[in-house]
């Protein structure tokens, strides 16, 4: 590759990464949020355009079309507690959350979790996604699918919590 197509690729990312920054910062997701792949697809198919989800992906492992942004979401961890109650109701509750008279432990156990998915759905939309995004931008949680390696989407959901 030539100096010059180096320097071409550097300032395309460059671009792309501002404009994430832009589009986070100017709140442009509250007019046009960005698309499940699924509501995408309706989107093109209105418009005559017919593509699968199959076809999307082949288009991006060939570097042909990419997502305006990719979400790797965070992954939390939170031990529980489960516990009875002097009734014999079973319950749980995290386990920072002290056991309380006339309850018993059962047992403590950990559960992953991804952290809020749908930071995009119209009826969630508020000021504090702004920071979230900012913060998941900074964190590398919100990518420029260009600057990582092709990735197989049917690894994207579970491949984090480990089911």
């Amino acid at each position: 590759m030539t100096s010059q197509m180096k320097k071409s690729r550097q300032s395309k990312k460059m671009k792309q990464n501002n404009f994430l920054v832009d589009f986070i910062e100017q709140e442009m997701y509250l007019q046009n949020p960005p698309l499940k792949t699924d509501k995408f697809i309706e989107y093109c198919k209105k418009r005559g355009v017919n593509t699968t989800k199959e076809e999307l992906e082949f288009f991006e492992k060939e570097k042909l079309f990419f997502p305006i942004a990719r979400i790797d979401r965070p992954v939390g961890e939170e031990e529980r507690i489960k516990f009875k109650k002097s009734e014999g109701k079973e319950y749980w509750r995290p386990a920072k959350d002290k056991l309380q008279d006339g309850e018993t432990e059962i047992e403590r156990y950990k559960v992953k979790f991804y952290s809020t998915y749908d930071v995009f759905k119209e009826d969630i939309i508020g000021t504090y996604h702004k920071e979230l995004l900012k913060n998941w931008l900074e964190e590398g949680c919100i990518f420029d699918p260009t600057d990582k390696d092709f990735q197989e989407w049917n690894t994207f959901f579970w491949r984090r919590v480990g089911t």
